[in-house]
C-alpha cells in the first residue's frame, strides 16, 4: 500500500472514530489526533511531488523535494511528540513517530544522494522511506485495535 494511502486512511480513522471512540480521550488524545490530521494533509503532497520529479528523473527536483519533505515530516514529528497520549492511543502513536523518523531520515539521505548523483544514497533513502511505509502500516493496525 503506498504511504500516501496509509496516511489518508490513518487521517479518516481519526477524523471518523474520534466521536466514537471505545475510550474517553484524554484532551492530549484529542489534540495529537487534530495535529496528526493536520500534518497528514501536508506530508502527502510532499511525497508526491518527489514521486514526479523522480519519476523524471529531474535530481535537483527530487532533492528540492526531499529537502521540503524532511522539514515538514520533522515538523509532524516535533508536533506528535508534543502530546502524551493515553494507553490506547500508545502504539499508535509510537508507530506514527517511529514512520516519521523512518521517512525524514530517508528525505534527508536520498536528498544527499541527489546532490552528489549517488545512486546508493538515493535507493537507501527510498529504504528508509519505505521502513516508514510499513511503519504507517502498523500504526494504522493499533489505530483500529484503539479504536474498535
Amino acid at each position: 500500500m503506498k504511504i500516501i494511502t496509509l496516511i489518508a486512511l490513518i487521517a479518516l480513522l481519526l477524523t471518523t472514530n474520534c466521536v466514537a471512540l471505545s475510550f474517553t480521550p484524554t484532551m492530549d488524545d484529542m489534540a495529537w489526533m487534530t495535529e496528526v490530521v493536520k500534518d497528514t494533509k501536508i506530508i502527502p503532497a510532499d511525497l508526491d511531488l518527489i514521486t514526479l520529479m523522480s519519476g523524471n528523473s529531474d535530481l535537483p527536483g527530487t532533492k528540492k523535494y526531499c529537502d521540503l519533505a524532511a522539514i515538514d515530516i520533522q515538523t509532524a514529528l516535533e508536533n506528535s511528540q508534543k502530546y502524551t497520549v493515553s494507553n490506547e492511543l500508545q502504539d499508535t502513536k509510537y508507530y506514527w513517530e517511529t514512520a516519521l523518523e523512518n521517512m525524514a531520515i530517508g528525505a534527508e539521505t536520498a536528498s544527499r544522494g541527489c546532490a552528489i548523483s549517488d545512486a546508493g544514497l538515493i535507493t537507501q533513502g527510498a529504504t528508509l522511506m519505505s521502513t516508514g511505509t510499513e511503519n504507517m502500516m502498523l500504526a494504522n493496525r493499533a489505530l483500529k485495535v484503539a479504536t474498535a
